[in-house]
């Protein structure tokens, strides 16, 4: 006699009755249908799951209470009952979130940088790149302390080689930086926190558009440099490239970490 058992009760193949242990579901099939069930030897289980292995037989093992297990047959039929509760279907991936992207693309795309790249001696090269605005979200994630998040430093430094810096009719763009931490525990190369005029910290003491973040010219060891300043960090330029038509009777391109073709200010922006 096949059995099949589901949410712990044993199904009477002859009618809807579900018994709960292997001895009443016996005395069942005694009483009612004139059968009767009994536990397999291992030796045969094994033998039935070897002569029937190509026709998706199986077995179902029950352990009673009085420490017994009762091996029983289990067609492919009664399988697919016991599978009925499972997930069906194909799997797919999960549509993409364009969200962000377009937000991003819509609302941080600006007319100015639109027009500076069409009008640079360096379309070719930037025509087919996306920019959008930095934004508070950004700021606030490369402000946490490096010590805890060493990984921060890669991450700073990715965010803004390739970035462009436009203020008023001029943009840069960034070839490359080089990141240094805001304290000596975490750099020795941090800033130097020299208070005069010349030697301007490029601590930022407010919040502008972007959060905590400031972009300042500053005139170091007989040098203009340029600097990007978190709390946490400092970003000093070592190559980059005036982009805008202005520039093409200039030095546009620097090498080092001498910027001296680009002035920042409060008004900067960042793409």
């Amino acid at each position: 006699m096949e059995v099949s058992k589901v949410d712990g009760k044993f199904n009477c193949p002859e009618c809807s009755s579900k018994l709960s242990t292997p001895t009443t579901f016996s005395a069942h099939l005694k009483k009612k249908h004139n059968g009767h069930c009994k536990a397999i030897s291992k030796k045969t289980k094994r033998r039935s799951l070897e002569d029937n292995n190509n026709d998706n037989s199986t077995t179902i093992s029950l352990k009673h209470r009085n420490g017994k297990t009762y091996h029983f047959l289990k067609s492919s039929d009664s399988i697919s009952d016991v599978l009925t509760d499972q997930p069906s279907g194909s799997w797919t991936l999960p549509a993409a979130d364009t969200t962000v992207i377009q937000n991003s693309s819509s609302s941080s795309v600006d007319s100015l940088l639109d027009h500076i790249i069409n009008t640079s001696p360096l379309y070719n090269h930037l025509f087919d790149q996306k920019y959008v605005e930095l934004t508070m979200e950004v700021t606030e994630l490369i402000n946490q302390d490096w010590t805890f998040f060493p990984q921060l430093r890669y991450v700073t430094s990715q965010i803004f080689a390739g970035a462009i810096l436009v203020n008023k009719t001029s943009a840069l763009l960034l070839n490359c930086i080089e990141s240094y931490g805001r304290s000596k525990t975490v750099d020795a190369h941090h800033e130097r926190r020299i208070g005069t005029a010349m030697n301007t910290s490029s601590f930022p003491k407010k919040q502008p558009n972007y959060g905590w973040i400031n972009i300042i010219t500053t005139h170091e060891d007989g040098a203009t440099k340029l600097k990007i300043g978190t709390t946490v960090s400092n970003l000093l330029v070592t190559s980059s490239i005036r982009i805008d038509k202005n520039s093409i009777t200039k030095n546009i391109v620097e090498l080092g970490p001498t910027t001296s073709n680009f002035t920042a200010t409060h008004d900067t922006k960042i793409y």
